[in-house]
């Protein structure tokens, strides 16, 4: 019996304490192909340590010109805070505050979670970026300031060029994201095969958290390192790839812009390609 083909997808699907976001399934793509989806989440999504300084900036919500979002699970945690607060629904604030969302998805969240469309939506979907357009939208007007709900992990991009601009950010904690380690066997593909087709890395701890996990499944490193090249590891940024790096890896893809969707894309594009080739002899094959 041929083994499935089945593509690993470890990212964590929720969106924070109030639940996931209701956005079209990014991996339909490969899933089109005839690929297996198997969602084995490494990571949850957690609350705020101390949703005290959420609370406070949606209490004055009225003094930020903009919300930067540089994630859907960070729209979900600032819909949790301002629920039931009344500020947010309020004319003045709606009117006043506006949004600028990383790239389509987290724009999606907010329209399908705060009832809002984004004002920017960021033409290269990244933090960096997003920061770079709001800086120009923002130059010359003298005290400006944005709110940044975003992962006590977030990268400093944003804050750091908008601060470099004379821009005030108020980056607050609005979600968690913490280990959830599987049983290592749920790592393993379906129906014997001795690899995945796939396996996708949206960021530097979800990796770790995987080696972590196969290392007890491959203790001899050799055989953990065959099966992670074989097993074609799909990466969304840097901070990934930074990681398979120490482990001795290399990504077979990493996204040309950090975007889920792209990823995806490329992956369909390179696995459709893939599949018209033999796959290649490696050192130790016998």
């Amino acid at each position: 019996m041929q083994a499935i083909e089945a593509v690993l997808v470890t990212r964590d699907s929720e969106a924070g304490r109030g639940g996931p976001v209701a956005i079209t399934d990014p991996f339909a793509p490969l899933a089109d192909l005839g690929y297996a989806i198997c969602h084995v989440p490494l990571t949850r999504t957690a609350a705020p340590s101390d949703p005290g300084p959420l609370d406070d900036a949606v209490r004055h919500l009225s003094e930020f010109s903009w919300i930067a979002f540089t994630s859907a699970r960070a729209v979900q945690g600032f819909a949790n805070a301002v629920a039931g607060s009344g500020t947010f629904g309020s004319a003045g604030t709606r009117a006043s505050v506006r949004f600028a969302c990383v790239g389509p998805a987290t724009a999606r969240a907010c329209e399908s979670v705060l009832g809002r469309s984004a004002d920017l939506v960021a033409r290269s979907a990244n933090a960096a970026g997003l920061a770079r357009e709001l800086r120009e939208l923002l130059a010359g007007q003298a005290g400006s300031r944005v709110l940044f709900p975003a992962s006590p992990d977030a990268r400093p991009d944003l804050p750091r060029t908008l601060e470099e601009a004379g821009i005030r950010v108020t980056q607050v904690e609005a979600y968690r994201v913490e280990p959830a380690p599987p049983e290592p066997d749920r790592l393993l593909p379906p129906g014997g095969a001795d690899h995945w087709a796939a396996i996708v890395l949206t960021s530097g701890s979800i990796a770790r958290i995987l080696l972590e996990s196969l290392a007890a499944i491959f203790p001899d490193r050799r055989q953990l390192e065959t099966f992670m090249d074989r097993s074609r590891p799909a990466v969304l940024g840097p901070t990934a790839t930074e990681a398979l790096a120490a482990w001795g890896l290399r990504p077979w893809l990493q996204a040309s812009t950090p975007s889920l969707e792209v990823l995806v894309r490329e992956m369909t594009d390179r696995l459709e390609q893939d599949r018209g080739e033999p796959e290649p002899r490696r050192s130790g094959d016998r």
